[in-house]
């Protein structure tokens, strides 16, 4: 059997496989068009259609090069969507080994703590079975899903701390300790409590992320400098922290310092009301796509746990939640 995590974000999509290296896409799905003419410079990127229902789909950096139209929902809707089915199954295809045998996979996933009820669990299951019936224009698929494991999105993180990566635990006496965990996305903000188990009372979901700062930031450009950028080209500019004008590079990490505060004290006031100070949690983490953006207001927490690669923390966890779930 096939074991994979996949965390489908607003902003970015991971997937995790067994011995496979990590892989990340743009979470766009864009119209698939002809093109005219392609350059023989520079980069070329690779363009693989997806048919679902007599349509056709360019996914991923793909879609966000070519695509006239790019279909993004930011609101609980999306993962009823075919494109929410679309990006995870590029994520599979992306992870299979040309040749391989077709075996059942298993993937594990998650769902933002705010949208976590029995309901949509089932309802995502379902979509997401229903993987077999995206085909690439050549008539690849990737494989059937016969298994989804749906859990409350942030809990990626906890279990990637706690388990190495044969889904063991790493320290077993340490299983019962309290850890928080804040989950900084490009569109929300998850913060949870594990005891190991989730305690829903003490955890919540917040519409705030990576796109709440590069969103302003874009604002504050259009004003200031007359330039208009979609919400793709704004967050590209916050994490370079410049905007390129006549071709001058323009330095704006005064203008970033200034919005990334704004946003970290409403994450810090919502953490208070759940943790008080947090002196009762034996481990903090602050993981996902904002983590290092906003890492240096958290460092007040003399617990805190930033995992390497903070965007990937909750699919690797995912992946080791895989491993370790008797199927």
């Amino acid at each position: 059997m096939k074991l994979y995590g996949v965390d489908i974000g607003y902003g970015f999509t991971k997937v995790a496989g067994v011995d496979r290296i990590p892989r990340v896409i743009p979470s766009i799905v864009g119209s698939n068009e002809e093109l005219s003419y392609r350059s023989d410079i520079g980069d070329r990127i690779k363009i693989a259609p997806l048919t679902l229902n007599g349509h056709s789909y360019l996914v991923g950096e793909a879609a966000k090069r070519f695509s006239r139209h790019r279909y993004r929902i930011f609101d609980s809707t999306w993962v009823e969507s075919p494109y929410y089915l679309l990006l995870f199954v590029s994520a599979l295809i992306m992870m299979k080994v040309e040749k391989a045998a077709e075996e059942p996979a298993a993937v594990v996933t998650g769902l933002p703590v705010s949208h976590y009820t029995q309901d949509r669990v089932k309802q995502l299951q379902d979509l997401l079975g229903q993987a077999h019936n995206v085909q690439t224009l050549s008539g690849e698929t990737s494989g059937k899903v016969e298994w989804v494991k749906v859990i409350p999105q942030p809990f990626g993180s906890y279990f990637d701390l706690v388990l190495n990566d044969d889904g063991k635990l790493k320290e077993p006496e340490k299983i019962r300790e309290r850890v928080g965990i804040i989950d900084i996305g490009f569109q929300t903000t998850d913060l949870a409590l594990a005891t190991p188990q989730f305690v829903e009372a003490s955890s919540g979901s917040l519409e705030v992320g990576v796109r709440s700062v590069s969103d302003q930031l874009s604002r504050d450009l259009a004003r200031n400098h007359s330039i208009t950028l979609d919400t793709t080209e704004a967050e590209e500019i916050l994490r370079q922290r410049s905007v390129k004008i006549f071709g001058e590079n323009i330095d704006l990490s005064e203008m970033i310092e200034i919005r990334t505060r704004e946003v970290a004290e409403v994450i810090l006031s919502f953490a208070h009301s759940l943790w008080g100070r947090g002196e009762r949690l034996d481990r903090l983490i602050l993981s996902g796509g904002g983590a290092n953006i906003f890492r240096s207001y958290f460092t007040g927490y003399p617990n805190l746990h930033i995992p390497g690669e903070a965007s990937l923390s909750n699919v690797r966890g995912y992946l080791k939640l895989a491993r370790k779930t008797k199927w």
